[in-house]
């Protein structure tokens, strides 16, 4: 599986490290964008032939203006996965069954020992 892992303050880049280390052997790339650059690279990764998955490390509410613009189907959208900025919680936020983003959470929540 190819991992998309977005974090965009300090204490989400420290966050994804843990990802990308506790994923091993799948293809993990981080992206640390600046504010600005943020939405031009949602654009860029939100391609399921680019990323299987993409994990971002912000509020949610964030991720959900980033993504509408992109949405296609179940079937065509990659595994989005939220985490909040604390690591607690692993949130499935698009494609859950038919993408794989349950899985993904629960595979990112391990790792993090989160929810």
């Amino acid at each position: 599986m190819k991992i998309a892992v977005v974090a965009i303050n300090k204490n989400g880049r420290e966050i994804a490290k843990t990802i990308k280390r506790g994923f091993g052997q799948e293809e993990v790339s981080c992206f640390n964008p600046s504010p600005g650059e943020l939405k031009d690279l949602t654009a860029k990764i939100f391609d399921k032939d680019k990323f299987d998955g993409i994990i971002f490390i912000m509020a949610l509410g964030i991720v959900a203006r980033l993504i509408a613009p992109h949405l296609k189907s179940k079937y065509d959208d990659p595994a989005v996965v939220v985490v909040d900025d604390f690591a607690r919680y692993a949130i499935s936020a698009l494609s859950g069954h038919e993408g794989g983003a349950n899985n993904l959470a629960i595979q990112t929540a391990n790792i993090l020992d989160a929810e």
